[in-house]
């Protein structure tokens, strides 16, 4: 069972890591973490209930506005993280 999980995680690894790859499929192989960052994130963030929601009751919507704004000019994550996580306490126990 073991060789089962280990095989496809190992196997494209050591195929891979021999070839040399187009400098094409390495660009396109950098957007892949990104494209499934905001696979997961883009339907929490606009979707309540089920619905697509711009309104300003969508209070995730608003503190990913807020935390993106802090992100461009700080560009320091620990102050991304910090702040997103205070703009959401913020946002549900104030308003």
């Amino acid at each position: 069972m073991m060789f089962v999980t280990i095989l496809p995680r190992v196997l494209p690894l050591t195929i891979l890591s021999k070839l040399q790859l187009p400098k094409f499929i390495i660009d396109v192989l950098d957007y892949i973490p990104i494209a499934i960052l905001g696979a997961l994130l883009v339907p929490t963030i606009m979707m309540i209930d089920g619905k697509v929601d711009f309104s300003i009751n969508n209070l995730f919507l608003i503190a990913t506005i807020i935390t993106a704004i802090i992100s461009i000019f700080t560009k320091k994550l620990v102050l991304i993280v910090i702040s997103g996580i205070a703009t959401m306490y913020v946002l549900i126990n104030f308003l």
